[in-house]
Formats: C-alpha cells, structure tokens, sequence
C-alpha cells in the first residue's frame, strides 16, 4: 500500500472505534497549497493506550515514541507515521511543556504555533477543521502565531526560528510581528539548546536553495536575533575591506555574497557554512 492508503486506513481504523482521527499540520497545509509533501501527521482523540491496542490487532507494528505526549509510532509496509492525541501542554518551560492533558480537538488546535498547522482535515468526511481561520491565512500566504504571540514563543523558543523558516517560505508576517519576535530573541540561547538550534539549520534551512537565501535575508531585518545566532558574522557589519579587490563593500557583503554563490552552486551544507564564516 501507498503511503497515502495507509493513512487513510489508520483513520478509518480509528473511526470506526469511535474516535476522532484526522491528519494533521504541515500535510495539511502544504495540501490546501497544491504543494507535495511526504509526511502525513496523524491526531486523534484516542489515547496511546488504544491506539496501539487497536493497530496492533491490525497488523501495525506500534510503539510509544513520546510516551510523555502520547505520540504512538504506527508502521506497514515500511511507511512510518506520527499518531498524536490531542492535547493541551502544561507549564512549558521555554522548550518543552512538563506534562500534558487530553484536550479535544479545538484545544488541540489552540496550542499550536502558526495558524497555517493548526488546520486539521478528515480524510473520511472529506472535510476541513478549522477553529482558527488557518485556511484564510494559507491562502493568503499570511504567518500569524495561534493566539498571543508571547505565549506561544514562551511554550517553545524554537518557534521563533521556524518563526523565520516559514516566512523564508513566503509566508508573510506582520512588521509588528517581526519586531516582537526580534525582541524575544535572546531567549534561544536560554532555552534551546546549540545542537537543537544546528539541526534545525543543518535540516530544515540549509538544504533548501530559496529557504536559506531567504533565511539570511530576512534574518538581516531582525539584528537582535541575526546577532543571538550568528555574533561573529553579524560584527563583520562595518568591516571595511581593500576596495580595490572588494569593491562590493564591507566584510559582512563579502560574505553574504560568497555564501549566496556556494547556494547557487548547490554546495553541500556544510561548505555553505564554510563560506559563511570564512572571514570571521
């Protein structure tokens, strides 16, 4: 069976035990913009508990991966899928929440970052759910947090780099936005640990030609965060060079230029950083 098949199954499978089951996040918004995607996110109002019990008597092989969340890790013929409960996260510590409730799927679509992943879709009814007018914002191309902007970024100040990720995607924020996210950027270092930050990059931004283009470029309308992330290229501002070799500018061009061409060449990532940095 496709990828997409089983999907479906494991929803109807769900449904038929009378629980809600729908996919969720970025499958459904990389959907609603005709854009392919790979990965099919699946919620439901089960616990983990019966999710696995019942895939399990259908020939999956299950396991708990986020035995905290209630994530179950459901596989057949070799295609994996993330089966989440809806939930609500409790007293989040700037990375992770420290512990859960079963919520229903309207609270479960209020915990979510961006109202672009917090659309659900019922592959069975064939129709959309949407408590948060994401369908508006994807069509739109517009980026906007669920809720308050403060309290979604102070759950996971991971956010605030997929914060810059989504809007090196074309999706568009608010200048007010990009402000307030700009001025809650030295919370990363804080919270999020350098490892978590590099793959995010090394996964997320750097293999994407116009992501990380864009990435950089929108990074220089947000100095406070350009800084927090990258301070010994963000010095390079200012740096003068030998114009008659550099007629471009100050280091910081030199080095934006170097890693735009690297980008241009399809460069592995880790020579895209190589050129990045190579005047610090």
């Amino acid at each position: 069976m496709e990828e997409k098949e089983i999907a479906f199954e494991i929803c109807v499978i769900l449904q038929s035990y009378g629980f809600k089951a729908v996919y969720a996040g970025g499958c459904v918004r990389d959907s609603l913009s005709l854009m392919s995607y790979n990965d099919i996110d699946i919620a439901t109002s089960a616990s983990s508990k019966n999710v696995m019990k019942i895939l399990s008597q259908n020939d999956y092989f299950v396991k708990e991966v986020g035995e905290s969340f209630s994530v179950v890790l459901a596989k057949k013929d070799s295609h994996e899928f993330e089966i989440a409960s809806f939930r609500k996260d409790i007293d989040c510590d700037g990375r992770h929440p420290k512990s859960i409730e079963f919520a229903t799927i309207e609270e479960d679509a209020q915990r979510r970052d961006f109202t672009i992943n917090a659309v659900f879709y019922d592959p069975i009814m064939k129709e959309h759910i949407d408590f948060v007018d994401g369908i508006k914002d994807i069509e739109n191309k517009t980026l906007r947090f669920v809720g308050k902007l403060e309290e979604r970024c102070a759950e996971d100040y991971l956010r605030i780099l997929r914060f810059v990720r989504f809007w090196s995607k074309g999706y568009i924020p608010s200048e007010e936005d990009i402000s307030k996210v700009d001025n809650l950027s030295e919370n990363i270092l804080k919270y999020v640990a350098p490892e978590r930050i590099m793959k995010e990059l090394n996964e997320k931004v750097l293999p994407n030609k116009e992501i990380v283009i864009n990435f950089f470029k929108n990074l220089e309308k947000m100095p406070k965060l350009f800084n927090v992330l990258f301070p010994e290229l963000y010095a390079l501002k200012g740096v003068e060079q030998n114009p008659e070799h550099h007629p471009e500018g100050d280091a910081f061009v030199h080095s934006m230029m170097v890693f735009e061409t690297l980008v241009s060449w399809n460069e592995n990532p880790l020579c895209i950083l190589a050129g990045l940095f190579h005047d610090l």
